[in-house]
């Protein structure tokens, strides 16, 4: 895409215009949402903290569960090496 973006920039019609700046849209989104991801993350851990030095224990507290993934992929499927998924898909 790279080698398509610089050679023909002038020639692309619209619609590729319109695409690749939607590309760049998405990938802004994505970099400020980690950046708030970051920070959050960082909140949370200084609230932890503080809690923790000011002799506040929650023995009632719930763990942190992780999404729930069931229905979308198959068993296992995350756990396999990048190079066997979709080994079975022949590229033509």
């Amino acid at each position: 895409m790279s080698a398509l973006r610089a050679s023909h920039t002038n020639e692309l019609d619209p619609g590729i215009h319109a695409l690749l700046r939607r590309c760049s849209e998405i990938a802004g989104e994505i970099l400020h949402l980690d950046s708030q991801v970051k920070k959050l993350r960082a909140d949370l851990k200084h609230l932890d903290a503080a809690l923790k030095v000011m002799g506040y224990v929650n023995e009632d507290a719930l763990p942190v569960r992780k999404a729930c993934t069931s229905g979308i992929f198959h068993r296992k499927e995350l756990g396999r090496p990048a190079h066997l998924v979709g080994s079975d898909i022949r590229l033509t």
